[in-house]
């Protein structure tokens, strides 16, 4: 997870650019916010979410298998600190509603397997 200037942990992603997929998006993404190479594997879940009082996004929350074998991050300008969290530290850090429910959601269906 990585912490924003709001001062909440969130997942990384960002916006598509012309001529990407959204996998390709989101590999890329990865790779600049936090210099880890992922595989995507498959969508977990997707709504509308209010980022801050009015403004909406369409996030759309993938599982993906991390490619780097020592997992060392670097963070980018865009965040001020990464974190690794257990399932009960989702509710008890700061992050919002809707990234708790993606996650909640991507362990349920990795448990059922």
């Amino acid at each position: 997870m990585l912490k924003n200037h709001r001062l909440e942990w969130e997942l990384p992603g960002g916006r598509i650019e012309p001529g990407e997929f959204p996998e390709q998006c989101l590999q890329r993404e990865i790779d600049e916010e936090l210099k880890l190479a992922v595989e995507v594997l498959r969508i977990i879940d997707a709504q509308v979410f209010e980022v801050i009082q009015g403004k909406r996004v369409f996030l759309v929350t993938y599982l993906c298998e991390m490619m780097n074998e020592d997992h060392t991050v670097e963070i980018s300008h865009e965040h001020t600190a990464y974190g690794w969290f257990t399932r009960q530290d989702l509710y008890c850090i700061n992050i919002p509603k809707a990234y708790v429910h993606s996650i909640e959601r991507g362990l349920a269906e990795e448990e059922v397997k």
